[in-house]
């Protein structure tokens, strides 16, 4: 039997055996991303005054009693949205009274005022859409 074991190791025996290979040859793989963003934003605007302008013009008038032609000033506070003010204008309980001055005659009298405070508000609403689309394609082979 040894010898036989013996023979059996010094004699050569042909093997066979098969190649692995994979279940596939060449091939692609694609992949689509999208993204969508919307951007809702609202742009508040406000301003200011922070004194007063006060004028006033004529022809044929005349003031009806002695003092300032400008009303005394008057402190006004307050809070809006938030926000506390104090502002500096004028008190028109004390302004001058006008009169024509020459009775039947032209006359012309022009007072403008432009208190302190908010002055104007500016709103802007904006609404943005962004589309990004990415592609990617892998390509393989053996």
């Amino acid at each position: 039997m040894k010898r036989l074991l013996l023979l059996f190791l010094l004699v050569p025996f042909p093997l066979k055996s098969q190649p692995i290979t994979g279940a596939f040859s060449t091939g692609t793989m694609n992949s689509t991303t999208t993204t969508v963003t919307k951007i809702v934003e609202q742009v508040v605007s406000k301003d200011y005054n922070s004194g007063y302008s006060y004028s006033i013009a004529g022809t044929g008038i005349e003031m009806t009693e002695s003092g300032g032609i400008v009303p005394n000033s008057k402190e006004t506070t307050g809070t809006a949205d938030g926000v506390s003010y104090r502002w500096t204008g004028l008190d028109f309980s004390t302004k001058a009274s006008w009169r024509q001055s020459e009775n039947g005659a032209a006359f012309q009298l022009t007072e403008s005022y432009t208190p302190p405070g908010l002055s104007n508000v500016t709103t802007i609403n904006r609404e943005m859409t962004v589309e990004s689309v990415t592609v990617t394609q892998s390509i393989f082979q053996k």
